[in-house]
């Protein structure tokens, strides 16, 4: 018996063994794969610290994490800072990680921020600084590196600005928590989020909303094929001022 216990213990500890090794023959190739799909698929500058890989804290799922993401826009917004971001998690399948990546790409499953600060910015003459990913190329083929089908996601500690020359308008979210998980299916999939924040909105100088605390959950229908966003039931709060509304976004 002791001795099966001992065989047990083994099998157990080349097991551990093997899970903490793993991530260093493999980080070279997840921060090579990053590295490509952003200068592939990206018209703008974009670093980051370091690219790490875990499968413990995640098991039986690897996680991908970037830390210190910094994207700094192109012209016509040269030099100004898009998006930071303390930290990127990435889960997947173990088995994405041993893909070739000319064949398919990775496909993604669960994705959390932490500690983003994004600026959204307009300019009067109607350019923005979001538009920043390369427009596809019909004659290549090739995968693009990633794939998402995102089972849930979560945005926290985080804060958004959005700036529109055109009218003056200004919004400030700050204390950002954000979070959902999706149905997906080929046409129709259904999108179940949870939002809490703090917002303050001001249009031509005037001031309509003062670090006021919001919530919002909302579950939305997401037609991919005709690329329409349906709120179908929400509830939310202004401080305690509740907030309904419904329609659609295409």
């Amino acid at each position: 018996m002791k001795k099966i216990f001992k065989i047990i213990g083994i099998i157990l500890l080349i097991f551990v063994v093997i899970l903490i090794a793993i991530p260093f023959v493999l980080e070279s190739k997840i921060d090579t794969i990053v590295k490509n799909y952003t200068d592939k698929n990206i018209n703008a500058k974009v670093e980051f610290d370091d690219v790490s890989l875990s499968l413990i804290s995640s098991f039986p799922n690897a996680k991908v994490t970037i830390r210190n993401l910094n994207i700094t826009n192109n012209e016509p917004f040269k030099d100004e800072t898009f998006t930071t971001a303390k930290s990127i998690g990435l889960k997947m399948a173990i088995k994405e990680l041993f893909k070739n990546q000319n064949d398919e790409p990775i496909a993604i499953t669960s994705v959390a921020i932490d500690e983003a600060l994004i600026t959204l910015k307009e300019s009067k003459t109607g350019a923005t600084n979001w538009d920043i990913f390369k427009p596809e190329d019909s004659s290549d083929n090739t995968e693009s590196g990633f794939k998402i089908n995102i089972e849930d996601y979560k945005i926290t500690n985080s804060a958004l600005t959005y700036i529109a020359e055109s009218n003056n308008t200004t919004v400030y979210v700050t204390n950002l928590n954000h979070s959902g998980n999706a149905l997906f299916t080929d046409i129709v999939s259904e999108l179940d989020t949870k939002s809490e924040a703090d917002v303050s909105l001001s249009i031509d100088n005037a001031s309509y909303l003062e670090n006021n605390h919001i919530t919002l959950d909302a579950l939305i229908d997401l037609n991919l094929k005709e690329n329409t966003y349906t709120f179908k039931e929400n509830k939310g709060f202004i401080n305690q001022l509740p907030l309904e509304f419904n329609g659609f976004v295409s």
